[in-house]
């Protein structure tokens, strides 16, 4: 076929299109859409979604740091506690480990730098290691681990669990440290090493420290503390040995080259540093405990007042005084000792001296028996106490059964006075938050118990007693508590049958106990006033087998006051048995301890008058003999003089009389005996002398009588004496002579006496009375004349 060309356009057919094919392309073409459409919407969905959560934990880490700004600051100087729980009510559930470190982290910083300015106990301090701790178990940063290593490490040092410091200061060490930062680190790694008994490595980590450091402070902390380890060694052969072990590289270690090397220390250390640094002050300070320990005296005086002319701090000042204390103590100058600690009080205020001087000035004080300087400068003590062991040993010097300072002080005049002030120091300590509280809580109790007691409060102390009892079943002074409770129903003079109950509980309780033989004689005692007197003398015996078995165990056969007062109540029991035989036995073959026992004296005094209860005087006198002797207080023995001369004139022994007008003298010359004693034995002397005067000496009456109304004026027993003898005397004599008899006293009466209500009113009525009767008689008289007999 010829295709030929032509001008006009070709004619175009239209063919039947394709449906399906045209169908897919719109349907693919709508799906291209639809999916842009929908990739741009997740697009910016997941955009959406991701600023929204980036700006969520923008947010949540804002607003915790913000809780935790507000918590730290908030719980800046609270309570423990308070700061503990302030943190926990902080919700951690959504942190991030980062957050609960930090968390952790800073609530450990905060109860570490209360502790700083508050003594905190180890509970207190374990608690700050638990928090680092967990900050360190949520710390990824090997940088970081190891800068919370630091914190744990100082918090086992300050907890004194040196090993585990060491381990962790050792564990701390990064090259990332700064230079300062490590040196700073290896001092106090340095420390725990030398408390560990390390002190080879302390000395050589602080040498690393000298060399390298150029920080002054760090460099002359480190000399420092290198050479109070080099003197420390010198006084320890083991510390040397250990020294030795630790340098074998070194020439030969021995005590003298030691303490040389330590003596250069200090004295670069003094040479290199201005006058004014704290660390040349503690140079000085270790000097004079070196040149001390060498007994340089003069060289030490020679720093001292140095130190104490200079600009040295207080802390200074009072270390220097405490070393030139120390030195004297050991010398066994007490007196120079107590003095350089005595100027410390002085010289600084009370809240700057802390309470290991004023125990040292205690302890010294009661060393030297200076009772009343110690028991001052304890109450200042109880106020600054905060460790058991300062508490415990004041609270066990305020018990007055044991030798020591209240139990002296006590015996003076002033003793309610000294035992008030005691209880309030009891109180004061017992307020005090100690690490073991409970101890000093019991003894305080057991000691305010005690001093109750010996304030004579009886009924008060029984009862503190009894709740002690129910509290402290456990506590080491239950032993005592019984003892004393069965001395105070003695002292309350209760019935015999309440203290024979307490003594049965004590001896029950404690069959070998301290005061078994003192409870056993309390038991004895109480039986006899009881009167079941075979009951106490089988007591007796018994108590004086088991003193002679104790006797013959100790190898020595010696006489003790509680073994003399069984022997003596062995004799009353006997005696009031009425085996008069075994009695007088007792007595005549124990006289010779009894009379120079109290107790034994006392159950000879009962001797005696047992014997005049039985008319036997002679024998009562012959008993008063005995025991003259053997008297030593003037007081006491004037007595038994008195007592003895007075039944002899009874019964008109040879010269009795004269003795008796002797005696009167010493009583009335006497100062020593107590005046209420001395009033109540004149009296008796008199009377008995008046009887004897109107009996046999006349002539003496007069001289009696005046001296009775000068020296008893006013006294009613003048009046019924004069009545009853009178009336016994002159009962048989003529009437009218009676009345001249009465009137010539009553004369003397009125001319001595100015009392005009009692002896001479009552004489006057006396005389009114004889008068009356003299002339009845004179009228019978009269009338008998006249013949009339009536």
């Amino acid at each position: 076929m010829n295709f030929q060309h032509s001008t006009s356009p070709p004619e175009l057919k239209m063919e039947k299109p394709n449906n399906k094919l045209v169908q897919k392309t719109i349907l693919t073409l709508i799906a291209g859409i639809v999916t842009f459409g929908l990739f741009k919407v997740i697009n910016v969905s997941e955009k959406k979604i991701s600023d929204y959560i980036k700006d969520k934990k923008i947010e949540n880490t804002i607003s915790f740091k913000t809780k935790l700004d507000n918590l730290i600051h908030t719980s800046k100087n609270k309570h423990i506690r308070k700061i503990v729980s302030s943190f926990k009510s902080l919700d951690s559930s959504q942190l991030t480990d980062l957050e609960k470190r930090d968390l952790y982290s800073n609530l450990a910083s905060l109860i570490e730098e209360h502790c700083e300015s508050n003594e905190c106990d180890e509970q207190t301090r374990n608690l700050i290691l638990k928090y680092y701790q967990h900050a360190y178990e949520l710390t990824r940063l090997s940088k970081d681990k190891k800068t919370i290593n630091r914190k744990i490490a100082s918090i086992l040092m300050n907890n004194k669990k040196w090993n585990d410091a060491v381990i962790m200061f050792r564990d701390s060490e990064s090259y990332l440290m700064s230079p300062e930062e490590r040196w700073k680190t290896r001092l106090d790694w340095a420390e725990c090493l030398r408390n560990n008994h390390e002190e080879g490595k302390a000395v050589a980590l602080l040498t690393q420290v000298i060399e390298e450091s150029d920080v002054e402070n760090i460099w002359a902390k480190a000399v420092r503390q290198k050479a109070e380890i080099l003197f420390e060694i010198c006084g320890s052969i083991s510390m040397l040995e250990r020294y030795k072990d630790n340098n074998p590289d070194q020439d030969e270690i021995t005590f003298e080259n030691t303490l040389e090397q330590a003596k250069d220390l200090y004295e670069h250390l003094i040479s290199e540093l201005s006058s004014l640094h704290k660390e040349a002050f503690q140079a000085q300070l270790g000097l004079m405990r070196l040149n001390a320990h060498e007994r340089q005296y003069d060289s030490v005086y020679r720093i001292a007042n140095r130190l104490n002319a200079s600009s040295a701090s207080k802390d200074d000042k009072i270390e220097c005084l405490t070393i030139l204390a120390d030195m004297e103590e050991v010398d066994g100058n007490y007196d120079a000792a107590a003095g350089f600690l005595q100027q410390i009080l002085n010289r600084f205020s009370e809240e700057h001296v802390s309470a290991p001087i004023f125990f040292r000035l205690y302890t010294l004080l009661i060393t030297q028996k200076k009772w009343d300087k110690a028991f001052f400068v304890a109450e200042k003590l109880a106020a600054k106490a905060k460790d058991n062991t300062i508490a415990l040993s004041i609270l066990n010097d305020l018990y007055p059964n044991q030798n020591n300072i209240l139990n002296n002080l006590i015996l003076l005049d002033d003793k309610f006075n000294y035992l008030s002030r005691a209880q309030s120091m009891v109180d004061t300590l017992k307020n005090v938050d100690y690490p073991n509280w409970l101890a000093v809580e019991d003894a305080a109790d057991f000691v305010t118990a005690v001093l109750t007691f010996h304030s004579e409060k009886y009924e008060e102390a029984a009862e503190l007693f009894a709740d002690y009892l129910t509290q402290a079943l456990n506590s080491q002074n239950f032993e005592s508590i019984l003892y004393l409770d069965v001395l105070a129903s003695k002292n309350r003079q209760l019935e015999p049958v309440a203290v024979v109950l307490k003594a049965k509980r004590y001896l029950y309780e404690f069959t070998d106990g301290n005061h078994y033989e003192e409870v056993l004689m309390a038991l004895l005692n109480s039986y006899y006033e009881m009167g079941l007197y075979e009951e106490a003398l089988n007591i007796a015996k018994k108590s004086f087998v088991k003193e002679l078995v104790n006797m013959g165990k100790a190898g020595e056969f010696t006489s003790n006051d509680q073994w003399l007062s069984t022997v003596a109540k062995i004799g009353q029991c006997y005696a009031v048995l009425g085996d008069y035989e075994k009695t007088n036995q007792i007595f005549r073959t124990y006289s010779k301890e009894l009379l120079t026992n109290p107790q034994g004296l006392t159950a000879y005094m009962n001797w005696i008058n047992m014997a005049k209860t039985k008319g036997q005087n002679y024998e009562a006198i012959r008993r008063y003999d005995l025991v003259k002797p053997n008297i030593i207080d003037p007081s006491e023995k004037l007595a038994i003089k008195t007592e003895r001369e007075m039944l002899a004139m009874l019964v008109n022994l040879p010269r009795a009389y004269e003795n008796g007008q002797q005696i009167l003298v010493e009583i009335i010359e006497d100062e020593v005996m107590p005046p209420e004693e001395k009033r109540k034995l004149l009296k008796r002397i008199y009377e008995v002398l008046l009887d004897q005067a109107f009996l046999n000496h006349p002539e003496d009456v007069d001289i009696l009588l005046e001296n009775i109304l000068v020296q008893f004026k006013n006294e009613a027993w003048i009046e019924y004496w004069l009545l009853r003898s009178l009336t016994s005397k002159y009962g048989n004599i003529d009437i009218v002579e009676l009345k001249e008899i009465h009137e010539d006293i009553l004369s003397k009466i009125k001319t001595n006496s100015n009392d005009k209500e009692t002896t001479f009113n009552f004489l006057l009525t006396q005389l009114d009375l004889i008068t009356s009767l003299a002339g009845s008689e004179e009228r019978v008289k009269k009338l008998q004349e006249r013949g009339l007999n009536l």
